[in-house]
This record gives structure tokens, sequence and C-alpha cells, in this order.
């Protein structure tokens, strides 16, 4: 059930200037996309720009759950946060609709009587966890699943929440590692060693990365098909492939987008 709390400091404001506002909050993490998507989004006609039929539709859902963000209490961090994630989506939804990439034409942006769209459920579900996310530099990521989730009708509500509650669950450095594993076994680009750990005297940044792979296999976001894996010193890293679901974080949170200097450090030590 969703809890509306009473309206803080935007109460008297236009839907519009709640939209803007909650953008403007979140450049402190988003930078220079707030100033474009404000110009190119929320300064003229938002179904003009956002094109196909469900255009118009979308427009509504963004003012509608901005609007509503904005009556909550907040913190000034989880503010920041939530305007960031709301920036980085629509800007993913423009820059889709700019290389060909259309919304989606089903039913998941129309509501039935007295209910509420799919989009609303999962525009909202990405903004909560964006709310909570201390991982601040996931934030962007959550952004692209939403906005690329909103263009892809292949995608029901139903996986949509369990790529939501995924995401969630993976931290940043995991992320990273899908990116690491995707470059090294699917694109060929990384030879990550290819001996176990049994003979090696652990260092605790090792330790804590291989927690994590075993944490992303348990999460049957990667799986190592040659090896079975009692403990963390048998992982061999090369071995790993991402498999299922951690294909479509991959793809829908578009991970290759990690900044280089993310996963020099984890590469370094994967190599060893």
């Amino acid at each position: 059930m969703c809890v509306i709390f009473p309206k803080l400091k935007f109460k008297g404001l236009s839907k519009k200037d709640i939209v803007q506002n909650l953008i403007e909050t979140g450049s402190e993490i988003t930078g220079s996309i707030s100033g474009s998507v404000i110009g190119g989004l929320i300064a003229g006609p938002i179904g003009m720009v956002i094109g196909g039929v469900s255009g118009p539709i979308i427009t509504k859902v963004i003012k509608s759950i901005g609007t509503e963000v904005k009556s909550r209490i907040l913190s000034p961090r989880e503010e920041v946060r939530i305007g960031a994630v709301y920036t980085f989506a629509i800007d993913k939804i423009l820059k889709n609709e700019q290389s060909g990439r259309i919304l989606r034409d089903d039913n998941f942006f129309t509501a039935e009587p007295n209910m509420r769209s799919d989009s609303e459920e999962v525009f909202e579900g990405v903004i909560l966890k964006a709310q909570k996310e201390y991982e601040e530099n996931k934030i962007k990521y959550y952004g692209n699943l939403l906005g690329n989730i909103a263009c892809d009708k292949n995608i029901t509500k139903q996986f949509a929440h369990q790529l939501i509650k995924l995401a969630e669950n993976v931290s940043y450095n995991q992320l990273c590692l899908l990116k690491i594993i995707n470059i090294a076994n699917n694109q060929k680009k990384i030879n990550l060693r290819s001996t176990n750990y049994r003979d090696d005297k652990l260092s605790r940044e090792i330790i804590t990365i291989l927690y994590d792979l075993i944490d992303l296999e348990n999460k049957h976001l990667i799986v190592n098909s040659k090896t079975h894996i009692f403990g963390i010193t048998d992982i061999i890293p090369s071995e790993f492939t991402t498999q299922g679901n951690g294909n479509a974080l991959l793809h829908l949170m578009e991970l290759d987008q990690i900044p280089e200097e993310h996963c020099s450090e984890l590469i370094e030590l994967l190599l060893k």
C-alpha cells in the first residue's frame, strides 16, 4: 500500500514546476544532464518530445509520479537520489527515442478502472529503491533500467519487478563484476586468472571479491559450469560467464557505461 504523507514546501507548485524542481534537486548527482532534460523535456510539450502514441500517456505518468514523490517526507539526501534517478530515467527514454527505440505500445501505460497502470507501479518501484540506495554510483543504472523497460514491451510487469529487486540486492562492486565477466568471456577483451586460490595467501580485497562472485552465482546471475565450488578458494575467475537475469541486468541497466576507472582495480586483482 502506498502511504502519502502531508505535502511539504512544494504545496501550490504546478506539476510542471514540481517535476522541474525534482530534476534540479538531483543535479548534484546527474550534473549537466539535469539541464539538458529540463531544456529538452520539461520546458516543452512532453508528449511531442517523446514520440509515439504513448507520448501523452507517459507524460501523465512522469508528472503524476513526480508530484506524488514530492508529497512525501524525504530527507535531503533521499530527495537528491530520487531527483537523480528520475532525471536519468527520462534522459534514457529521450535517448532511446532519438535512436529509434519508441515507447512500448502495449498496455504498460494504460490504467484499468480504479487501478494504477503497470508503468506507475514500475516507476514507483525503481524510485523507492533509489530513495534508500546508499551506493549512489548505482543511481544512474536504476535510471537506465527504468528508461529501457519503458521502451521494451517484452518485459512484463512481473519481470520488471524481479529485475528491480535484483538490482537492489546487488552491490555496485557486483555490477562492476558483471561488466568485467561479460568483457572477459563474451567480448574476450580480458584474460582473467585461470587457476584457483587454494595455495594463495588471500588479501582482504581478494576475499571480498570472491565472496561477491559466490553471491552472484547464488543469485544465478553468473555461472561456472566447469568447476564445482565448495568454497571461495575453489573459484577460477576465467570460468565464470553471465547468464539469465545477469544478462538482463547487463543489457537493461547498460552496465557497459560503468567507468573504466571503477573496474580497473577489480580487474587487476582478478588477473593475479
